[in-house]
């Protein structure tokens, strides 16, 4: 069974055609959103500004891959931005990555200790005199 946010796509590439309950601005949406995605082996996956692929995951695997690399092995409890780094350098993606990551790491009291500390402000320079050399 394919996962809705996938379902138009992986038909399209299939059968070159939008669905027939499309409109003419869904459809064009559909044809130049579907330019990113490839199927390989019967998989979805979707191409990366830097030309990698990254397996597409349906709703029901994206809890387990971030559970797996919140709490897992390959896991810590690091800032949203390097947990959602983490997981597409593993090689999955799906269209929620970021705003699932997020929810899961705000409700993370360890997560909520390493988000990183205000900068402070600058403070003068206080220049030093040297009257002698090496002392």
């Amino acid at each position: 069974m394919l996962s809705d946010w996938y379902k138009d796509i992986v038909n399209f590439l299939i059968h070159f055609e939008c669905p027939t309950s499309f409109s003419k601005i869904q459809c064009k949406t559909l044809k130049l959103k579907v330019v990113k995605y490839y199927i390989i082996n019967a998989n979805l996956y979707w191409k990366d500004p830097l030309n990698i692929l990254l397996l597409c995951l349906t709703e029901s695997e994206t809890e387990g891959i971030i559970d797996q690399f919140h709490t897992g092995f390959c896991g810590g409890h690091y800032a949203w931005r390097e947990k959602t780094y983490n997981i597409s350098r593993g090689g999955f993606y799906w269209p929620t990555l970021f705003l699932q990551v997020g929810e899961k790491v705000r409700a993370c009291i360890p997560c909520q200790m390493f988000i990183g500390k205000q900068k402070l402000i600058a403070l003068p320079l206080v220049p030093s005199i040297v009257s002698e050399p090496f002392l």
